[in-house]
């Protein structure tokens, strides 16, 4: 939920950055200026509403770990006396 926090932040501060600049100039040029920033802000929203998405679902979003779908650590293996190998191989042999 960090990224989500940290988009919002994002998004908070160009929509800031963005008014300030409107205010400052109007017209064609302005609408050219300005559409980086437009861009920009679409494609965080975009971001912020897809990993909102996905910790709805409670899938992992690409590229972070989440601590359900981490794989437990594999078991040793038990070694079997050596009796029992030496009876198998015996076995395997005749």
């Amino acid at each position: 939920m960090a990224d989500a926090a940290n988009l919002e932040e994002k998004i908070k501060r160009l929509k800031k950055t963005l008014s300030e600049k409107r205010e400052k100039k109007s017209g064609v040029e302005s609408s050219v200026e300005l559409r980086p920033f437009r861009k920009q802000l679409k494609r965080l929203q975009r971001r912020r509403r897809v990993l909102l998405a996905f910790v709805q679902r409670g899938t992992k979003v690409k590229g972070e770990k989440s601590d359900k779908e981490s794989k437990p650590a594999p078991k040793p293996a038990v070694e079997k006396p050596a009796a029992e190998k030496e009876a198998k191989a015996g076995q395997l042999n005749s």
